[in-house]
């Protein structure tokens, strides 16, 4: 077997481990309640899967298009978080703690890195859902990054519904001025967070970006049954654990109930979505 199957196997199994811990953390909810890992544990987390992302793209794409993909998103994500916490042009008017360690134009590191590790997944579980199998006209394949990479931030924001809550709590960063989403949790977050001026839009641009330089008209843009496993699994994992997260700090201040409910109602979709795609995957191996 050559080192890219190696690779592409190993980071797809990793991805399975972390996504059945995730889930059987929060199955466990009841019988063994819920604990806070702290800043360490977050970090560990993140660092985790952004890690399985680089490994299964490198294993996938290739060298090329996985750095690419890994500079594109940093840049981006860098830049738009450093016009918001700085000036307040991006997201709302926040700022980051000393939190989550050293920062470059007070953003942490850790929160560039982040981003990679929620919009890989999410890039792969759109393109199951609207990917192509062949070749198509330069003026569709526009057309078709353009559509992915809206489905991409749409896909990528539901999970800040989440997380944005829990990092508030942990304080990772504060908002200014709140705002209205669960506005029970030290002020609120504000809309304009979630929308074209904040995380849809962001995502937008990276994958627009990426898309745009390192894909084609010529190439199928549907992913492999286990690219659609690997991605499902993590993507699974990032929810759950954002629900666990979100129900353990509900014991000390009930609008965290509110955050898991819009968290599920949003993502929950989608990793149903991909979910039933690896089980028809599966059964459409089995027949043939």
């Amino acid at each position: 077997m050559s080192e890219m199957p190696k690779l592409e196997s190993l980071s797809m199994k990793a991805s399975l481990v972390v996504c059945a811990m995730a889930v059987l953390s929060l199955a466990l909810i009841p019988v063994a309640g819920t604990t806070d890992l702290g800043t360490p544990g977050a970090v560990f987390g993140v660092l985790l899967i952004v890690s399985i992302c680089i490994l299964h793209a490198i294993a996938t794409k290739g060298y090329r298009k996985a750095l690419g993909f890994v500079a594109v998103a940093a840049v981006i994500a860098w830049f738009v978080e450093y016009i918001g916490c700085n000036y307040g042009w991006w997201f709302g008017d926040y700022e980051y703690t000393d939190e989550l360690g050293p920062r470059i134009g007070n953003v942490p590191i850790m929160v560039v890195i982040s981003w990679e590790g929620v919009i890989y997944p999410s890039m792969i579980l759109v393109d199951e859902l609207i990917g192509r199998k062949g070749a198509v006209s330069r003026g569709q394949h526009l057309v078709h990054i353009l559509l992915a990479s809206l489905a991409t931030g749409l896909v990528v924001t539901a999970w800040d519904f989440l997380a944005d809550p829990v990092s508030v709590n942990n304080g990772f960063w504060k908002w200014d001025n709140g705002g209205g989403y669960v506005p029970d949790i030290h002020g609120g977050i504000p809309f304009s967070n979630f929308g074209l001026t904040g995380w849809v839009g962001a995502v937008f641009m990276i994958s627009v970006l990426y898309r745009f330089v390192f894909t084609d008209e010529k190439s199928p843009t549907l992913p492999t049954a286990s690219a659609t496993l690997t991605a499902t699994a993590l993507y699974t994992a990032w929810f759950c654990n954002a629900v666990y997260a979100n129900l353990h700090w509900a014991s000390v201040n009930p609008a965290f109930y509110q955050a898991a409910f819009v968290g599920c109602f949003v993502m929950g979709p989608v990793v149903l979505f991909g979910w039933t795609r690896v089980f028809m995957a599966r059964i459409a191996a089995g027949k043939s």
